[in-house]
């Protein structure tokens, strides 16, 4: 009978310290809205400014503006032609760093033009030909912000510096060729004394000598987005600076991450076709060959002459951008609720 009684009253002294070390637990705790999330989700929009660098071949001096977002009238239609939008996952590590994942649709428009002079057929004056190329395309990329906070979470601004390898991957575009001529150097003993019809010359029926170059049209054609005229991915580095606001609502939290950024594409951009590394094929789908047995290279056409062309005179092709963006982060973070707030409480 007494061991009986010794089996009920263990299990109840266990029960009963259980139900003592419960009450004897600290009250919780308001969750501090400051308490950084492990992870955070968010969606970006920016704008940037694209650039074609061009090394070696034989002509790679070209013309192109620091950004082609006018402001003027057409300010909103240029914008979207350099706008990006995307969204990011990031990770804390510790309380200084963070490292993340960003997909983003980018629109990429620059602006190409480079002269040459041609032969002299008129004394006195130089006749330059203008190839001007308006580029519109958009891409996707692929980015990984390693991301160094210079203060700690508590601060409600952080100033942070990061870097990021990126891939890139063109999606559609159109390349605009534009083909104009220019004449230039006329006086007026030339137009008078030079025996050459005076239709043949702008403004020649004045007497005045030309002090700005005239501007003829030759041609204008329009080339879309390829594997013929772009190579069909591409890697990068990028560097940044910026800074996170962070801002409390209640016992949650977002973060706005201001930055500006610059990349540079490490691939050369010239597609296979334009290396010359694309054989002609017959209709079968089979290599040409020439009388010794060997595959017809398909070579590029030289834009100015109609011809074919040395692949090596093209150099290699660079693309660079540099970027202003706004992240808008979520942090992902459990909520506590007050279900049990009031158990242990006493008046």
């Amino acid at each position: 009978m007494r061991r009986l009684a010794y089996i009920f009253l263990i299990p109840l002294f266990v029960i009963g310290g259980n139900v003592n070390a419960q009450f004897a637990k600290p009250l919780p705790k308001k969750q501090d809205s400051w308490a950084e999330a492990q992870y955070s989700v968010g969606i970006i929009g920016g704008l940037s400014a694209t650039r074609w660098i061009h090394q070696g071949g034989a002509n790679t001096v070209f013309e192109q503006p620091l950004t082609t977002i006018a402001l003027d009238s057409t300010f909103l239609t240029t914008a979207l032609n350099n706008a990006l939008v995307g969204i990011t996952v990031q990770k804390k590590l510790g309380d200084y760093h963070a490292v993340g994942l960003d997909v983003i649709y980018a629109n990429r428009n620059t602006e190409l033009s480079n002269k040459y002079i041609s032969s002299n057929s008129i004394e006195h004056h130089s006749i330059k030909i203008r190839n001007h190329s308006n580029i519109q395309y958009s891409e996707l990329l692929f980015q990984i912000p390693i991301t160094q906070y210079l203060t700690n979470s508590t601060k409600a601004i952080r100033p942070y510096i990061f870097i990021a390898p990126r891939v890139t991957i063109p999606l559609q575009g159109s390349i605009d060729l534009e083909k104009d001529s220019f004449v230039t150097g006329f006086s007026m003993f030339s137009r008078n004394n030079s025996g050459t019809n005076p239709q043949s010359i702008p403004n020649s029926n004045t007497t005045d000598s030309l002090s700005a170059p005239q501007s003829i049209p030759i041609s204008n054609t329009t080339d879309t987005l390829s594997a013929r005229n772009m190579y069909r991915w591409n890697i990068g580095a990028v560097v940044g600076l910026g800074i996170q606001f962070r801002i409390p609502v209640g016992s949650y939290y977002f973060d706005t991450k201001l930055d500006a950024s610059c990349h540079l594409g490490l691939l050369n951009t010239y597609s296979k076709y334009e290396r010359g590394l694309v054989t002609k094929k017959d209709s079968k789908g089979n290599d040409i060959l020439d009388p010794n047995g060997n595959p017809v290279l398909d070579l590029p056409i030289n834009l100015n002459t109609g011809s074919p062309i040395d692949p090596s005179l093209l150099g290699k092709r660079y693309i660079s951008n540099a970027t202003v963006k706004l992240t808008l982060l979520f942090p992902i973070k459990k909520i506590q609720k007050d279900a049990c707030f009031n158990w242990g409480e006493y008046d």
